[in-house]
């Protein structure tokens, strides 16, 4: 089964995938965290750190990878259990990264919702979680809202792939599909 959670920043998106991701775990399958963030500054770095305690316990094996996604194809297999958190991050990481200096820039929605389904077609149990911040009134400079668009365009193509697509509002939760 594959879930897309998707939900404002700290809403309690990343703390209800975990608990999916342990409910679905197989007896002879790993159970992975995919941790896609890159962390630019301090605050990054102690919401990194709060996120590695509310695993704690349950048993992942983490793998940072903030670019390329797709090459995790490679690692994963089928009965495994796969917790992508999160595509906001990928993409930004991505959009950054010297790496992807190459890709232009409408290319980055389709070359990460590549490597995402590829990984969804592989394992039996794939969690993605992104975020919502379409809701914004105001006028964004253009890098902003490219980056809007990008993301949008990947929620978008993931969520007609997805067995299930959940929004998280402060930890109530609305099934879409």
């Amino acid at each position: 089964m594959s879930y897309l959670i998707i939900g404002g920043s700290k809403s309690g998106k990343s703390l209800y995938a975990q608990n999916l991701a342990k409910k679905l775990e197989e007896k002879d399958g790993k159970l992975y965290y995919i941790a896609t963030m890159t962390p630019f500054d301090e605050e990054d770095r102690k919401r990194i750190e709060n996120h590695i305690k509310e695993r704690e316990g349950y048993g992942f094996i983490t793998i940072e990878k903030s670019t390329n996604i797709g090459d995790l194809k490679d690692t994963v297999k089928s009965n495994d259990v796969v917790l992508i958190d999160c595509i906001t991050s990928l993409l930004c990481s991505e959009m950054f990264s010297k790496e992807s200096k190459d890709l232009k820039e409408k290319d980055w929605a389709k070359y990460i919702s590549k490597g995402v389904i590829e990984i969804l077609e592989i394992c039996s149990n794939t969690i993605v979680v992104s975020d919502y911040i379409f809701s914004e009134a105001k006028r964004f400079d253009e890098f902003t809202d490219e980056f809007r668009k990008e993301l949008a365009s990947i929620n978008i193509e993931l969520a007609k792939v997805c067995n299930k697509v959940i929004e998280c509002n402060f930890s109530n939760i609305t099934y879409h599909k």
